[in-house]
């Protein structure tokens, strides 16, 4: 059975981290820190103004100030590109050329307009000022609604600012559906735009070989792809150029698309000839590095009166922004199939439609569209649970499917592959006392108190596993030394990836994780990757390095029997080598052996090594699951929300270690808390960022957030022989309809049946009001 194989004495344990002595005592290699001997520092200037036109660029002033070594507008660069920067969207998308320095148009604040070069980076900041740039300001769309209703267009081809539209098939009978169910529910949701605010903002530097070549040092989650983006828009071999992402400090999504200023640093050190480093600032980032979210989502659902769910309608409008990148019209897609959750609809359609706005462009963002899908499924869960008068945890338990009903045919479109959806909700009622805690939120109605309790779930399903081919890279090398290198197409931005992946080698060959040596990130060492994004590096990367290990792992066995005269068969690993089964003092230590292999004293027909790589295809895709629940009070004086407890249980299949399983789920539950209390990215009328800096974007710190009472159930999924699902995406999934829903839930004997996120005080406070009145 998947989840049974494999575990050896570390796979499955707590292991501390391998990485991170090496990051907590100054030793990481981040790309800001890379020393390199003659540099150049690169400052781009950006646009002020939402939408205008340029009417004339002159940077020959900046030429003049100290430290500048050259200075470009759009024009000075024009023979530069061969082609503008990638972008995606499904048959019939209007894809706008979007090149590294506006052209004719600024589109958002923070669109590049020049850039200067020089010897460090405050006098190339500086310098900027001496760029003189003449705008026609033209009016702004600031929002899907007036991308929808004004005359104005971002692009002028594009009619309506319709980036791209999705006309769905309908999946089911879905006019039977509604025709025949008792009770029916339509509601819009709005999932606000967010900053990712990775901890690293992004950075590149870009050197120049002497062969003609290029090295791009970038903070990317993606080198491979970065190589391919990077060498078609300067019309350069890909052989020519490497791209190194040795440590990043967080992507989340955003770091997956190569951005105008990659492009920059790397045609700018080709011309110049020398180093050429940009490193973001955080405005930068609010400014210019993709949002997430940024939705409009309007659900209608039909059931029986007995709760029995029957349709499920779902038309989506996505803030697209002013340009598209990689993935910011699969973003709300990939979110279609996965909008029927872990219940069973009998007919369901999803219709899309992307528009383009004067804002900073979208694109993935922690979950990339399976967090919207959730959030639209659970809010409307609960809001049939109140339109029927059942309890929503008895309305999402009659709907789930059995355990024995797997691979269960989702009416979205996937098989979901393993499941026990009732048994994750159980046991998240039961360890926040659920019944007790419905007897305390009536005893505080009917006393009157001004503190009230509201108590949200939110039961959920993903998908994961994704990828080119959803196939990866891995590979193992025993040195002669006895020293054990994996290799990985993987790309880790903090996931503790690295300690996992010398989990499962160590333990095919007898070590410990500290005696591996984990390379990834770097396309010179590992020419072929696909990254790290969709909770695929478990459910494909780490499979690749598990094929790769037992290889290396028969190979050392038929080595060790060569050398001890021993049947191969009767060779087995031991801690630290090899012995012959009940004979212990037959015994090799790996050393031995790879050093013996790389003499070529091995078996006739054996290459002279202790090496194998390998290409992991899946089986298919995976699909954790879970049920979150959130208790918050509601001060209703003064809408002030306080989430006092919040148990999370996931099944994420087999568990590699648990301790870098805690840590994503922490992570997640964190940035999924603060979409739901306190983040958001705001525009004013005129297209102006208003929350660009971190006075104005509210980001939780730990006294904000409640402890986590985390618990799990176990269903190894059949799509790898591990049976791992990933973890990576799914508190930031789970969290926020459980926390919306608990706050509404508080609030909905006073006749509040939504609060628009995030909800602030403010917002809860008018909600309240409202309903008064």
């Amino acid at each position: 059975m998947a989840g049974t194989q494999d575990r050896g004495p570390h796979v499955g344990r707590a292991t501390p981290r391998i990485e991170d002595a090496r990051l907590v005592t100054g030793q990481g290699h981040f790309t800001d820190n890379l020393q390199v001997t003659g540099v150049l520092h690169l400052a781009v200037l950006r646009s002020p103004l939402a939408h205008a036109r340029i009417e004339h660029v002159d940077a020959s002033s900046a030429l003049g100030q100290p430290g500048v070594v050259a200075a470009f507008s759009a024009a000075d660069l024009a023979g530069t590109w061969a082609r503008p920067l990638p972008a995606g969207g499904p048959r019939g998308t209007y894809l706008p050329e979007h090149w590294p320095l506006a052209v004719d148009k600024v589109r958002h604040v923070g669109d590049p307009v020049a850039v200067v070069v020089a010897t460090d980076r405050y006098a190339a900041a500086d310098a900027l000022e001496f760029i003189d740039v003449d705008y026609e300001p033209l009016d702004a769309v600031a929002s899907v609604e007036e991308a929808q209703q004004r005359a104005v267009r971002v692009h002028d081809g594009a009619e309506g600012n319709v980036a791209f539209r999705y006309e769905g098939k309908p999946l089911g009978d879905v006019e039977a559906a509604f025709a025949q169910a008792d009770v029916v529910v339509e509601r819009r949701y709005v999932q606000q735009r967010l900053a990712p605010s990775a901890l690293e903002p992004r950075t590149t530097l870009a050197v120049p070989d002497p062969s003609g070549g290029l090295v791009l040092y970038t903070s990317t989650q993606v080198p491979h792809e970065v190589r391919g983006h990077v060498a078609r828009i300067l019309g350069v071999d890909p052989q020519t150029v490497r791209v190194v992402a040795r440590d990043v400090g967080g992507g989340f999504g955003a770091k997956l698309n190569p951005y105008p200023e990659d492009l920059l640093c790397a045609a700018l050190a080709l011309r110049l000839e020398r180093p050429v480093r940009w490193a973001g600032t955080r405005s930068e980032e609010f400014q210019s590095t993709n949002h997430g979210r940024g939705q409009v989502q309007d659900a209608a659902a039909a059931a029986r009166a007995d709760g029995t769910l029957l349709g499920l309608r779902v038309q989506v409008t996505a803030d697209c922004g002013a340009y598209l990148m990689t993935g910011t019209a699969a973003t709300p897609l990939m979110g279609r199939r996965m909008f029927p959750g872990c219940y069973r609809w009998q007919a369901y359609r999803f219709d899309g439609t992307g528009l383009f706005t004067n804002a900073t462009p979208t694109d993935a963002y922690r979950g990339a569209g399976r967090p919207e899908a959730t959030f639209g499924v659970e809010r409307v869960l609960d809001d049939l649970a109140a339109a029927l008068g059942l309890d929503p945890a008895e309305l999402r338990r009659r709907n789930f499917p059995a355990a024995g009903e797997f691979p269960f045919p989702s009416v979205g479109g996937y098989a979901y592959d393993s499941g026990d959806y009732a048994a994750a909700l159980d046991v998240a009622l039961a360890a926040v006392g659920y019944e007790a805690l419905r007897a305390e939120q009536a005893r505080r109605r009917d006393a009157g108190a001004p503190r009230l309790l509201g108590i949200g779930l939110s039961s959920y399903v993903e998908v994961c596993g994704f990828g080119p081919g959803n196939g990866e890279t891995g590979g193992l090398r025993v040195e002669r030394d006895g020293r054990v290198r994996v290799f990985s197409g993987l790309t880790p931005q903090g996931q503790g990836t690295a300690t996992s992946l010398a989990q499962i080698a160590a333990d095919a060959l007898g070590l410990t994780p500290g005696a591996v040596d984990v390379i990834h990130s770097d396309t010179a060492l590992v020419p072929v990757g696909s990254g790290t994004y969709g909770s695929r590096s478990m459910p494909v990367g780490a499979q690749a390095v598990r094929v790769a290990a037992g290889e290396v792992a028969t190979q050392a066995r038929r080595v060790a029997a060569h050398l001890l005269e021993a049947a191969a068969d009767d060779i087995e690993v031991t801690a630290g080598g090899f012995a012959v089964r009940g004979s212990p003092d037959a015994a090799l230590t790996l050393a031995e052996v790879a050093a013996a292999a790389w003499k070529g004293n091995v078996p006739d027909g054996m290459p002279p090594a202790l090496e194998a790589s390998t290409r992991y295809q899946p089986d298919g895709l995976t699909f954790p699951f879970g049920t979150h629940v959130a208790v918050v009070e509601v001060d209703t004086d003064t809408g002030a929300v306080r989430v006092v407890r919040f148990v999370a249980v996931d099944d994420v299949g087999t568990v590699i270690n648990p301790l870098v399983l805690d840590g994503q789920r922490h992570g997640g539950l964190a940035q999924g808390i603060a979409q739901a209390l306190y983040e958001s990215v705001d525009y004013d009328e005129a297209g102006n960022l208003v929350s660009g800096t971190f006075i104005d974007y509210l980001t939780p710190t730990a006294p904000d957030l409640p402890p986590y009472e985390l618990h799990a159930t176990v269903t190894p999924s059949p799509a790898n022989p591990m049976g791992v699902k990933g973890v990576g995406e799914a508190g930031a999934i789970g969290a926020t309809p459980a926390v919306v829903n608990a706050v509404v839930d508080a609030l909905r004997h006073l006749g509040v049946d939504d609060v628009a996120m995030p909800c602030t005080p403010q917002r809860v406070w008018r909600a309240l009001q409202d309903a008064r009145r």
